[in-house]
């Protein structure tokens, strides 16, 4: 019995030590950062300040946390800023530090020591999402000059379009940064000191979302990419789009940039699939009804592959090109939108 307590106590001990190695080695693999979410404002939720994320599932990605809750070095912010607006390919988790367009446009504008483009991207956020949210982000930035917003896709539901009008707003009381840190309780408070020196805990919680995630019948995210589902009445889109438009355009009258940039995959012979789609062109056209520039990467993003043989896009799991936007493709969209910002008259 006493040997069998010795061995117990030795397999004990041999699992506490790999389990401690293993939490140290996700301090350079994956330290995700710790979001609190909000009903108004620019976007859904602000991040704890003051900390920094690393993920190196895709890439290598290192990234911190300003005071305002955004991801952002923690410099002072310009008088006037061009707010950039995104998801998570925006938000940059992916590529290293100082790459991302919103980063590589402040260096060539030459804003060392103060940030004139604002990074404000928030993972999982669309294009009806920011509509939604935009009320908010004009509330949040009065002196906001100018705006970037980056999508992936143009095809949205005329339904989920117009629901998009019914604003989220926001409140100084309750959607600031510090309204949001000083309302945190103390549990909450010892669940986020938890998950920040516990980085294992969220790997493994992220792995099992991801598994149920890839054995959902209901998730197929690629299928809905590469098909027009969803916009069977491009009439009825594009109404609803120019509604959303002239919300947009009442309540902001400065320079708003669209960067579209499709997804991208791979096909058995190397050809490069585009996840474009028939609502793309009527999306240009309401932009340029409402005098929004539509900077679309496609032709970019062909030329890159097939000419430059550049990849533009990362891994997902072991399916290359299927991630989220490396180094190269946030310097492309930065050199299209350099240009384009310096014809405006914005320095």
């Amino acid at each position: 019995m006493k040997n069998f307590v010795k061995q117990l106590s030795q397999w004990i001990l041999a699992l506490i030590c790999a389990v401690l190695i293993l939490n140290l080695l996700c301090f350079a693999y994956y330290h995700p950062v710790h979001e609190m979410p909000r009903s108004g404002g620019a976007t859904p939720g602000l991040m704890y300040p003051h900390m920094w994320g690393l993920y190196g599932t895709e890439g290598y990605g290192i990234q911190t946390i300003d005071s305002y809750g955004y991801i952002n070095p923690d410099l002072p912010r310009e008088k006037e800023i061009i707010c950039v607006l995104g998801s998570s390919n925006t938000e940059g988790f992916r590529v290293g530090k100082g790459e991302r367009f919103s980063d590589l446009l402040n260096a060539r504008f030459g804003y060392k020591d103060s940030l004139k483009f604002y990074n404000i991207a928030h993972s999982g956020m669309f294009f009806d999402d920011m509509v939604r949210h935009f009320d908010g982000l004009c509330s949040e930035f009065p002196d906001m000059q100018g705006l970037i917003i980056e999508l992936i896709w143009t095809k949205h539901s005329p339904e989920s379009l117009r629901a998009a009008l019914d604003q989220c707003g926001f409140s100084e009381e309750n959607d600031t940064i510090g309204a949001l840190t000083s309302s945190l309780t103390t549990k909450q408070r010892i669940m986020i000191a938890v998950k920040n020196w516990v980085p294992l805990l969220r790997l493994f919680t992220n792995q099992y979302e991801t598994y149920k995630s890839s054995k959902s019948a209901d998730l197929d995210f690629a299928g809905f990419l590469y098909s027009d589902e969803g916009v069977s009445d491009p009439a009825e889109y594009e109404q609803a789009l120019n509604e959303v438009f002239d919300m947009m355009r009442s309540r902001f009258d400065g320079p708003i940039i669209i960067v579209y940039h499709p997804m991208t995959t791979l096909s058995a012979d190397g050809e490069l699939q585009l996840s474009t789609a028939s609502t793309d062109e009527i999306f240009r056209r309401g932009c340029e009804a409402h005098d929004v520039d539509f900077v679309d990467m496609t032709d970019a993003f062909s030329k890159a592959y097939y000419e430059d043989h550049i990849a533009v896009h990362g891994f997902w799991n072991t399916s290359m090109m299927t991630g989220h936007m490396n180094d190269d493709a946030h310097r492309l969209i930065a050199d299209e939108l350099y240009e384009l910002l310096r014809e405006k008259g914005i320095n």
